[in-house]
């Protein structure tokens, strides 16, 4: 059973990046917010992105989740949040 869970991942993982791509290119606004955890003495955080028509969640073990473009779906350009700051 584990291994149905824990093989093959990757269609998964794009179908995700793929959600979230299409929430950020179509949505008018989003929250952003994160929550952390300990687990077998290691920090992890859990990060979500949507608003009221889609929600993306994303697990790391650093709070600076947002490097190696993961913070745009995979594209260059930064996320302009509501407060008008770019982060890039």
């Amino acid at each position: 059973m584990v291994r149905l869970l824990i093989a093959d991942q990757d269609r998964f993982r794009a179908e995700a990046q793929e959600v979230l791509r299409a929430g950020l290119g179509t949505a008018a606004w989003v929250t952003v917010d994160d929550t952390g955890a300990r687990h077998q003495a290691r920090n992890g955080f859990c990060t979500h992105i949507g608003n009221d028509r889609f929600a993306w969640f994303g697990t790391t073990g650093s709070k600076r989740f947002y490097a190696g473009g993961r913070r745009t779906a995979g594209h260059g350009s930064g996320l302009c949040v509501a407060s008008g700051v770019s982060v890039n």
